[in-house]
């Protein structure tokens, strides 16, 4: 029997690899999970072999929530409509107070067996999201949480009840970053020792413009002893020529999905985002919060929310030339990462994951009492 004043919360992810939408939900359940019933459904077959998927679910299992997988097979029509059924018994059953869905394919299967339309919140994570016309259709007169303003300012529906919850992330001590030794990856990478390392993260796909970095690194990098470090999983929207084009240069080192981003995270000199649009980026919260100089993307999310940051360089136009020189001026900076720690502290705070999962809970009590 649930306890009462307790919230009986679902959360629906298609699947556990790495990505913006998945980490979040992740740092977001840490909280959550602490004073609420939360379960958390997988709509996808996992790859337990995939060793960030394995950590992931690892992170969750230690967690006190329920985790159910539905082993969706993609592009399988009858595994689509096994995964629907499942998820109508599993909903029918529990009876969730609120079930929040995260990226397309969630709101898409969850809408078509949804028997409570009211209970249903879609999580924006894009500027703007990709849903089709059905998608759209269905979802309609969905309630939503905006990941930021400029999430609101693409997607934004009038007629509905939505609510601006900007992603936060767990704050990290300053003393962490004294056990992390830079020489790790140097010598993984088989590089110099006064390498210089410039971090970019998230997915192979078009979103991310990793092709503006190849030129970038062509112009003016090559043979230089700053090296461009790449981690992220395969898009299913990815060209594969990106991954030709990366083995063309020495200083370019994809390294797929990694389990160990956070490390690579507090050792990198720079953190560098190339995107051509984003919802607010979990990578470069994490980046900011660890005291890492960024340089990013001239596009209105990243202006919005970092411009202000102490150590972020944003360039005025979409040019490899001021990306260059913004890289290199925070490479020569040489900041101090607990100092830039230290200076970011109000912002550190306003983006604390306590702020965020406080958000969403009372927002789902005050959706819960709308309709009841």
């Amino acid at each position: 029997m649930k306890k009462k004043n307790i919230v009986k919360i679902c959360q629906i992810i298609p699947n556990l690899k790495a990505g913006g939408a998945q980490i979040f939900l992740y740092y977001l359940s840490t909280e959550m999970s602490k004073n609420s019933d939360l379960t958390l459904i997988v709509l996808d077959e996992v790859d337990f072999n995939d060793n960030f998927t394995k950590s992931l679910k690892q992170k969750f299992d230690a967690l006190n929530l329920r985790m159910i997988y539905l082993n969706r097979i993609s592009l399988d029509y009858i595994s689509f409509i096994k995964c629907a059924i499942k998820l109508r018994n599993v909903i029918k059953k529990e009876q969730f107070d609120i079930v929040n869905t995260h990226l397309p394919i969630s709101h898409f299967i969850y809408s078509i067996i949804r028997a409570n339309r009211k209970s249903h919140i879609i999580t924006v994570h894009n500027a703007p999201e990709n849903l089709n016309y059905i998608n759209k259709y269905l979802n309609k007169n969905t309630s939503r949480v905006y990941c930021s303003t400029n999430a609101y300012k693409f997607n934004k529906k009038t007629n509905i009840i939505s609510r601006v919850i900007e992603n936060g992330v767990p704050i990290n001590s300053v003393n962490d970053l004294k056990i992390f030794n830079k020489n790790i990856i140097l010598e993984e990478l088989e590089i110099s020792i006064d390498s210089k390392i410039i971090l970019s993260v998230g997915a192979i796909r078009k979103q991310k413009n990793y092709m503006f970095l190849v030129n970038l690194v062509k112009e003016y990098f090559e043979g230089t002893n700053c090296h461009f470090i790449i981690c992220g999983g395969l898009a299913d929207d990815i060209n594969f020529k990106n991954l030709d084009e990366f083995k063309k240069y020495k200083n370019i080192h994809f390294l797929g999905q990694r389990n160990d981003v956070p490390y690579l995270t507090k050792i990198a000199d720079v953190f560098l985002s190339c995107s051509i649009f984003e919802g607010l980026p979990i990578a470069v919260l994490e980046a900011v919060f660890n005291g890492v100089p960024c340089v990013l993307s001239p596009i209105d999310t990243h202006i919005d929310v970092f411009k202000t940051v102490k150590g972020i360089a944003i360039p005025s136009v979409f040019n490899i030339d001021h990306f260059k020189t913004e890289i290199l001026k925070m490479i020569e900076s040489s900041f101090n990462k607990a100092d830039l720690i230290e200076e970011r502290e109000d912002f550190i705070n306003k983006y604390d994951i306590n702020n965020t999962a406080s958000a969403y809970l009372n927002f789902y009590r005050e959706l819960i009492q709308s309709y009841g």
